[in-house]
């Protein structure tokens, strides 16, 4: 019997997962892959373990993806509600300030009888 890295539960020599929290027991395994045999299908649980390794790496894949499409949303949303402001702040900072500030000065010489 060896001892999860990660959770420090006990599990057997022949599964491929941590069963209480998921993690690869071994390096070399990636969760989320399903391992072809030769004959080029999908290798198939072949105890309790396996199942169980192979549900919880399908179920890591299907989450990481649901997280990544999240993620991309919540960026997405952002750009689009900070945009239109970002937009015409710099168009008042480029366009509308400096003419405005020169029509004070114009405004401000003429009152004052200033050329």
């Amino acid at each position: 019997m060896k001892y999860c890295s990660k959770c420090g539960k006990q599990y057997s020599d022949s599964v491929k997962f941590c069963a209480t929290c998921g993690t690869p027991v071994s390096k070399d395994e990636k969760i989320g892959k399903i391992t072809i045999n030769q004959g080029g299908s999908p290798k198939q649980p072949t105890s309790e373990g396996d199942a169980q390794s192979l549900a919880l790496a399908t179920y890591a894949e299907e989450y990481a993806a649901f997280k990544k499409k999240w993620f991309i949303g919540i960026i997405v949303a952002c750009v689009l509600y900070f945009a239109p402001g970002i937009i015409l702040y710099l168009a008042y900072l480029w366009y509308f300030r400096p003419k405005f500030e020169q029509e004070l000065v114009e405004r401000y010489k003429k009152e004052n009888h200033i050329s």
